[in-house]
């Protein structure tokens, strides 16, 4: 996929959330970095999901993608309320090409 990812990414065009129509643009994985070097402690998957993507028309099928090109990675925490369910979180794989450039294209 890191082939193909590399292929769509044009950001004068943004072909990334066009050709592949399932949401996670540059403006996302921005959004997702911001959310980490914030206060917070992680950004769990369903906030992810259900508040920061929840206006898109299936957030779901927007992280599992990202999940499964390698975009996002998905790790364990311990839950606050419940020591039992551990609380899924997600990051963003700096080591992936689209979001090497994304944030590459935000610093400059």
């Amino acid at each position: 996929m890191t082939v193909n990812v590399a292929m769509f990414i044009d950001y004068e065009n943004v072909y990334w959330s066009t050709k592949n129509s399932y949401g996670f643009t540059p403006e996302t994985g921005r959004l997702v970095d911001g959310l980490e070097r914030s206060c917070m402690l992680f950004v769990g998957l369903k906030l992810l999901t259900n508040r920061v993507l929840g206006s898109l028309a299936d957030p779901q099928k927007v992280v599992s993608r990202a999940i499964n090109d390698g975009i996002l990675e998905t790790y364990k925490v311990p839950n606050p309320v419940n020591a039992d369910f551990p609380t899924t979180a997600c990051r963003l794989n700096r080591e992936h090409p689209f979001v090497q450039e994304i944030l590459r294209v935000a610093a400059s």
